[in-house]
């Protein structure tokens, strides 16, 4: 994390579950596509927090940052 290359690691989690991402900097959408199964990110998590703000899909995440999918409260499951 501490190059200049901006290369880390970015803790993305799901539900109970979480990863860690090792790369560039990266959209939510790219790290919405690369968890949807190792994490079962669905279409279901609308809500998505980066560094506990609300973030968009198009939102480029930063090597160091946490990453949070969602359910929209009421949702089951």
């Amino acid at each position: 994390m501490g190059d200049s290359s901006g290369r880390g690691r970015i803790r993305v989690s799901c539900g109970a579950e979480d990863s860690y991402y090792e790369g560039d900097p990266i959209t939510v959408s790219g790290l919405r596509r690369r968890y949807r199964q190792i994490l079962n990110v669905t279409d279901d998590h609308k809500t998505v927090f980066v560094n506990g703000r609300a973030a968009d899909e198009h939102d480029v995440v930063q090597p160091g940052s946490e990453v949070e999918f969602k359910k929209q409260a009421g949702a089951k499951g």
